[in-house]
């Protein structure tokens, strides 16, 4: 068994710096197999498919993101200064890792997502809320309504950024879109 998971881990491995390196497009099962010496029969004994590997790197991606978007939690504040914080924490993530962002956010849906992968999402998602809910007295409704709408804010406009949708965003635009968000939403 521990052979089977090393060679899994390999996989992954190797995945996940093609994905990083490269982008979700150039993730292939072939280059996969003979890059850790097996075959891609191999690999189908491992995982179910492509689409398997591609969410368990997405785990990776979601676990760096999300460990970057918490530790904006922790830092004492208004309401608005943390979503301001978690706003460019967001951005950041998506400016300093574009391929991982879109590999994440822009890969076809996978219809029904895995239970354990939508618990990956939402787990993040929800210690969010919680905090916010905790912090600043609010109800569980008004913290799910704040992340959600700033969440499709923010990422809106990160998508529009990586995919180039529109002339360069400078910092102090970006930093107006986040301050206009954040009272549009707490307001």
């Amino acid at each position: 068994m521990t052979k089977q998971k090393n060679l899994k881990t390999d996989i992954l491995d190797r995945g996940w710096k093609i994905l990083s390196e490269k982008g979700r497009e150039s993730l292939r099962l072939r280059d996969l197999a003979k890059e850790s010496g097996c075959s891609v029969g191999t690999i189908y004994n491992l995982f179910h498919n492509l689409d398997e590997i591609v969410l368990r790197l997405n785990i990776r991606s979601l676990d760096i993101m999300y460990s970057s978007l918490h530790k904006e939690l922790n830092h004492e504040g208004s309401l608005e200064e943390v979503l301001n914080k978690l706003g460019k924490a967001y951005v950041q993530f998506g400016i300093k890792n574009p391929l991982i962002w879109k590999s994440l956010f822009e890969n076809l849906a996978i219809v029904p997502f895995p239970q354990w992968y939508r618990e990956k999402v939402d787990g993040g998602i929800e210690v969010i809320e919680k905090t916010l809910e905790k912090t600043y007295g609010l109800d569980a409704k008004k913290a799910h309504r704040i992340v959600s709408f700033f969440w499709a804010a923010i990422h809106g406009m990160t998508s529009i950024m990586l995919n180039k949708k529109m002339e360069e965003v400078d910092e102090a635009y970006l930093n107006s879109y986040i301050d206009h968000c954040v009272r549009g939403i707490v307001g």
